[in-house]
Protein backbone atom coordinates (compact mmCIF):
# COMPACT_ATOMS: atom_id res chain seq x y z
CA UNK A 1 0.00 0.00 0.00
CA UNK A 2 1.30 3.42 -0.94
CA UNK A 3 0.24 6.37 1.22
CA UNK A 4 1.02 9.98 0.40
CA UNK A 5 0.30 12.77 2.88
CA UNK A 6 1.08 16.38 1.95
CA UNK A 7 0.11 19.53 3.84
CA UNK A 8 0.41 23.26 3.32
CA UNK A 9 -0.97 26.47 4.78
CA UNK A 10 -2.09 29.05 2.22
CA UNK A 11 -2.71 32.71 2.98
CA UNK A 12 -6.17 32.65 1.41
CA UNK A 13 -9.66 31.82 2.74
CA UNK A 14 -10.44 28.06 2.73
CA UNK A 15 -13.41 28.49 0.36
CA UNK A 16 -11.22 30.30 -2.19
CA UNK A 17 -8.65 27.50 -2.07
CA UNK A 18 -11.39 24.86 -2.28
CA UNK A 19 -12.94 26.55 -5.34
CA UNK A 20 -9.56 26.80 -7.07
CA UNK A 21 -8.72 23.12 -6.50
CA UNK A 22 -12.24 21.99 -7.44
CA UNK A 23 -12.05 23.79 -10.81
CA UNK A 24 -10.27 21.28 -13.05
CA UNK A 25 -9.35 24.08 -15.46
CA UNK A 26 -6.81 25.19 -12.83
CA UNK A 27 -5.03 21.82 -12.60
CA UNK A 28 -2.27 22.67 -15.07
CA UNK A 29 -1.41 25.77 -13.01
CA UNK A 30 -0.25 23.77 -9.99
CA UNK A 31 -0.08 20.01 -10.73
CA UNK A 32 3.21 18.84 -12.22
CA UNK A 33 2.98 16.52 -15.22
CA UNK A 34 -0.63 17.53 -15.89
CA UNK A 35 -1.71 17.26 -19.51
CA UNK A 36 -5.52 17.34 -19.58
CA UNK A 37 -8.86 16.45 -18.00
CA UNK A 38 -11.82 15.07 -19.97
CA UNK A 39 -15.23 14.82 -18.27
CA UNK A 40 -16.97 11.49 -18.94
CA UNK A 41 -20.41 12.41 -17.62
CA UNK A 42 -22.42 15.54 -16.85
CA UNK A 43 -23.15 14.73 -13.22
CA UNK A 44 -22.78 17.64 -10.81
CA UNK A 45 -21.23 16.62 -7.50
CA UNK A 46 -20.78 13.07 -6.21
CA UNK A 47 -20.84 10.58 -9.08
CA UNK A 48 -19.10 12.93 -11.52
CA UNK A 49 -16.50 11.03 -13.56
CA UNK A 50 -13.55 12.20 -15.63
CA UNK A 51 -10.29 11.08 -17.21
CA UNK A 52 -7.02 12.69 -16.15
CA UNK A 53 -4.05 12.51 -18.48
CA UNK A 54 -0.68 12.97 -16.78
CA UNK A 55 2.87 12.45 -17.89
CA UNK A 56 4.46 9.55 -16.06
CA UNK A 57 7.89 8.16 -16.88
CA UNK A 58 7.94 10.37 -19.98
CA UNK A 59 4.66 9.16 -21.45
CA UNK A 60 0.99 10.09 -21.13
CA UNK A 61 -1.05 7.94 -18.76
CA UNK A 62 -4.85 8.10 -18.65
CA UNK A 63 -6.81 7.28 -15.51
CA UNK A 64 -10.55 7.50 -15.00
CA UNK A 65 -11.78 8.90 -11.67
CA UNK A 66 -15.06 9.29 -9.80
CA UNK A 67 -15.92 12.02 -7.32
CA UNK A 68 -16.89 10.15 -4.14
CA UNK A 69 -17.25 12.99 -1.66
CA UNK A 70 -17.83 16.72 -1.80
CA UNK A 71 -18.31 19.06 1.14
CA UNK A 72 -18.08 22.65 -0.15
CA UNK A 73 -15.19 24.52 1.41
CA UNK A 74 -14.06 21.46 3.37
CA UNK A 75 -13.43 18.25 1.43
CA UNK A 76 -13.06 16.70 -2.02
CA UNK A 77 -12.74 12.90 -2.28
CA UNK A 78 -12.19 10.74 -5.34
CA UNK A 79 -11.18 7.25 -6.45
CA UNK A 80 -9.85 5.73 -9.63
CA UNK A 81 -12.06 3.48 -11.71
CA UNK A 82 -10.34 0.41 -13.09
CA UNK A 83 -6.68 0.27 -14.03
CA UNK A 84 -3.75 -1.60 -12.52
CA UNK A 85 -3.12 0.95 -9.77
CA UNK A 86 -6.33 1.65 -7.83
CA UNK A 87 -6.08 4.86 -5.84
CA UNK A 88 -8.23 7.08 -3.69
CA UNK A 89 -7.55 10.60 -2.56
CA UNK A 90 -8.92 13.31 -0.29
CA UNK A 91 -8.28 17.04 -0.24
CA UNK A 92 -9.22 18.66 3.08
CA UNK A 93 -9.53 22.40 3.71
CA UNK A 94 -9.85 24.08 7.10
CA UNK A 95 -9.36 27.55 8.54
CA UNK A 96 -6.03 28.42 10.14
CA UNK A 97 -4.52 31.61 11.52
CA UNK A 98 -2.70 32.13 8.23
CA UNK A 99 -5.70 31.37 6.01
CA UNK A 100 -6.36 27.81 4.84
CA UNK A 101 -4.79 24.59 6.07
CA UNK A 102 -4.81 22.20 3.13
CA UNK A 103 -4.04 18.50 3.33
CA UNK A 104 -3.94 15.92 0.59
CA UNK A 105 -3.95 12.19 1.24
CA UNK A 106 -3.55 9.58 -1.46
CA UNK A 107 -3.74 5.81 -0.98
CA UNK A 108 -2.98 3.28 -3.65
CA UNK A 109 -2.61 -0.45 -4.03
CA UNK A 110 -0.29 -1.07 -6.97
CA UNK A 111 -0.41 -4.28 -8.99
CA UNK A 112 1.62 -5.74 -11.84
CA UNK A 113 4.61 -3.60 -12.85
CA UNK A 114 3.61 -0.94 -10.33
CA UNK A 115 3.74 -3.52 -7.50
CA UNK A 116 7.37 -4.29 -8.35
CA UNK A 117 8.19 -0.58 -8.25
CA UNK A 118 6.11 0.17 -5.12
CA UNK A 119 8.91 1.56 -2.88
CA UNK A 120 10.28 3.79 -5.64
CA UNK A 121 6.79 4.83 -6.75
CA UNK A 122 5.79 5.72 -3.20
CA UNK A 123 8.80 8.01 -2.74
CA UNK A 124 8.27 9.56 -6.16
CA UNK A 125 4.58 10.26 -5.49
CA UNK A 126 5.34 11.78 -2.07
CA UNK A 127 7.90 14.16 -3.60
CA UNK A 128 5.52 15.02 -6.43
CA UNK A 129 2.62 15.84 -4.10
CA UNK A 130 4.82 17.84 -1.73
CA UNK A 131 5.84 19.89 -4.79
CA UNK A 132 2.21 20.11 -5.99
CA UNK A 133 0.90 21.58 -2.72
CA UNK A 134 3.87 23.99 -2.62
CA UNK A 135 2.94 25.04 -6.19
CA UNK A 136 -0.68 25.50 -5.09
CA UNK A 137 0.49 27.82 -2.31
CA UNK A 138 2.73 29.80 -4.68
CA UNK A 139 0.02 30.18 -7.32
CA UNK A 140 -2.70 31.27 -4.91
CA UNK A 141 -0.54 33.60 -2.85
CA UNK A 142 0.88 35.30 -5.93
CA UNK A 143 -2.59 36.28 -7.21
CA UNK A 144 -4.37 39.28 -5.81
Amino acid sequence: MITVDSNVTINRPPMEVFDFVRDQDNAAKWLSGWLETRPTNKTEGVGYTWIDVVEMFGRPVETEFELTGLEPGQRIAFRSIGGSFPISGVYSFSPSRQGAAVSFELKGEPAGFFKLAEPLLGRMLQRQWDANVANLKDVLESTT
